[in-house]
């Protein structure tokens, strides 16, 4: 999985998990779990501190002798920005046929879930997606190869090259339009989707606008309008344009026949 090891995520923080900390499967499993807990485990290891809209969501638990069952990465399979997300790469008609690999978080904690777990837990979470929507016929999964820093000049969020993906069998399928971005001083991406919902004021404006002032810009002045707010950060080079060459996109393809459950592990 590349020179490094495995990329792990805890606090928001990356590690890199090395080839000497192997992966142990015979204490874990991987079962459905409900969006609100794989929700709070990416909002709090994540380095983007957010989650998409999903239609479903797995965990992969490690219960070692002598110790709780303990939950220890999430794979949540998401609904797209756009509907023509689907149909485009798993070249199919009805968008609900197709879903998107949004979320894959493993903690860095090599005791439970050493180095290769990424591939494990992803072949059981397709699984189990294949048993719970057998409607689905493939995954799209997308990778920024990006890496971005903070006014300081320090890391935060390193280049993905979708090395998990490639090893979990997926088809290097292309790469997404190039387009503008806006990074805050902190070195977060706020999407143009999230800063149309502030300037229209439609549902989850209050947070876009909560989400920009942790990420280290001024707040809205008195009465200032939510565009001329945007149009000041963007002046002012608080938010920062940046010209992104595009995602790297995976995809998978199901055959036609569901599988047979994994028995469980221990």
């Amino acid at each position: 999985l590349g020179d490094l090891g495995s990329q792990r995520w805890r606090d928001k923080r990356s590690r890199f998990q090395p080839p000497s900390e192997r992966f142990d499967p015979r204490f874990a499993s991987v079962r459905a779990i409900a969006a609100k807990e794989a929700a709070n485990f990416v909002h709090a290891h994540h380095y983007s501190g957010t989650m998409p809209a999903t239609r479903l969501s797995a965990g992969i638990f490690v219960q070692r002798p002598f110790s709780k069952e303990m939950l220890c990465g999430v794979c949540a399979f998401s609904v797209p920005m756009a509907q023509s997300v689907i149909p485009k790469w798993l070249n199919v008609r009805d968008p609900l046929e197709g879903i998107e690999l949004g979320r894959l978080v493993l903690l860095d904690d090599p005791s439970r879930v050493g180095f290769s777990a990424e591939s494990w837990f992803v072949a059981r979470a397709f699984r189990l997606l294949r048993q719970k929507l057998p409607q689905v016929q493939g995954v799209v999964a997308f990778s920024d190869p990006t890496e971005r820093r903070d006014e300081n000049g320090v890391v935060t969020k390193r280049g993905h090259m979708g090395i998990v993906y490639r090893a979990s069998s997926a088809r290097f399928a292309g790469r997404t339009k190039a387009r503008w971005l806006h990074v805050t001083p902190r070195g977060r991406v706020i999407t143009d989707r999230a800063l149309s919902k502030l300037i229209h004021a439609e549902s989850g404006a209050d947070y876009v606008e909560r989400q920009l002032r942790d990420q280290g810009c001024p707040a809205r002045m008195l009465n200032e309008q939510a565009k001329h707010y945007i149009d000041r950060l963007t002046a002012e080079k608080v938010l920062v344009q940046e010209r992104h060459p595009g995602n790297l996109a995976f995809v998978w393809r199901f055959k036609e026949r569901p599988p047979k459950p994994y028995p469980a592990v221990r």
